[in-house]
């Protein structure tokens, strides 16, 4: 039951990262992203901004059951991506149509 904020990681592109189900919060710190494989993310309480990493070596993530309010990537990665988990979140419209589709992420509208 990892708390506190996100550690960090040193990775190569076959990496899988799993910190899910702890008592991490806060915004994550990317830098261990950029050429995992494979992020599992989910149930714990991460807010803020899920950034996804350019396109390349990341095929899998999972970051369901966060707080996360923002979703952007610099690159449409609609066919990187091979499996995707992002529901249960705080979204806010607008995000990619493809993680509503293959990711089951929802958005709300603030207003």
């Amino acid at each position: 039951m990892l708390e506190g904020t996100t550690p960090t990681l040193r990775t190569t592109p076959q990496a899988y990262i799993n910190l899910s189900n702890n008592k991490l919060s806060g915004e994550v710190n990317w830098s261990f992203s950029l050429s995992a494989a494979k992020i599992n993310l989910s149930w714990n309480e991460f807010n803020g901004v899920f950034w996804l990493p350019p396109e390349g070596s990341l095929k899998e993530f999972d970051i369901s059951h966060n707080k996360f309010t923002k979703f952007f990537t610099l690159t449409p990665h609609k066919g990187d991506i091979q499996n995707c988990d992002a529901r249960d979140n705080e979204f806010q419209c607008p995000i990619p149509s493809w993680l509503k589709e293959k990711c089951g992420a929802d958005c709300i509208i603030i207003t």
